[in-house]
């Protein structure tokens, strides 16, 4: 069966009036209604028409994104924070060293934003690594600070699960910390690691700061620290309103390292 007419029309009812979602979402329900001769001709038009689709759909998304960081600077630079100019998709370097990343499947670092106020900051999106596209679609924001002074040990924090959850925490702090949190395994902890992580996390204040940021995690390969929410896909213009959360926490964690 051949193409039908109405394919090309309603190509051309997308692209030669003003764009919307409903319709894209009807156009592409459409294609996959559409039977394909085994006529070469139609069938690389078919292709062609659905790579100049795609193109088309980059562009907008490119533009968009343009669009809404140029709108978004100046409140950020108000912040003391400067968003990295990249091409897309906005990758940069890819050797930071999280200590849950995996090896083989490190996910996509994007999107750095620096800060004037502090040079020990950086903040950048992280997409999970995964084979199936809604892993893909998995992002959380990390803020990321290099320490200065004495390092701390390698460890992961991490919230508990609801449900299910069996793994024992690597390292104990007290019974109302243990239930909500766990630190995930790095390997053996020597006695005066652990001693280190215990004496940050036994502190009452900073409990309360991370109970009120729950489903914070925080992570520290032992020249940097990390706090993020896991894949909680959080967008661009919250940013600013996370760092004012992230700052008190880490402020915390700096205070009582200075004590230990």
């Amino acid at each position: 069966m051949c193409i039908h007419r109405t394919f090309i029309r309603s190509y051309g009812r997308i692209f030669l009036t003003k764009t919307n979602m409903s319709d894209i979402q009807e156009y592409f329900l459409f294609l996959t209604k559409i039977n394909i001769s085994d006529n070469p001709t139609e069938l690389l038009i078919f292709l062609g028409i659905v790579i100049f689709l795609g193109i088309i759909l980059i562009i907008l998304g490119v533009n968009y994104d343009r669009k809404k960081i140029k709108k978004l600077d100046p409140i950020f630079k108000s912040k003391g924070l400067i968003i990295e100019k990249l091409k897309p998709p906005y990758t940069f370097r890819n050797d930071i060293r999280i200590p849950s990343r995996k090896l083989w499947n490190k996910g996509i670092l994007s999107f750095p934003i620096k800060s004037r106020l502090n040079r020990n900051l950086l903040i950048f999106k992280w997409q999970s690594g995964g084979s199936s596209y809604l892993d893909y679609l998995n992002y959380s924001w990390v803020f990321s600070y290099r320490m200065e002074g004495r390092s701390l040990p390698v460890f992961i924090l991490k919230p508990k699960k609801l449900f299910l959850d069996n793994e024992k925490t690597a390292v104990h702090i007290d019974k109302s910390f243990d239930e909500k949190y766990l630190f995930v395994s790095t390997g053996k902890y020597d006695e005066e690691d652990e001693k280190k992580i215990k004496n940050i996390f036994k502190d009452i204040n900073l409990q309360t700061i991370i109970f009120s940021n729950l489903p914070i995690c925080i992570e520290c390969n032992g020249v940097e620290i990390f706090y993020y929410r896991e894949n909680d896909k959080s967008k661009l213009e919250i940013v600013p309103q996370i760092l004012d959360d992230i700052t008190e926490l880490h402020n915390k964690i700096k205070e009582i390292k200075g004590d230990i």
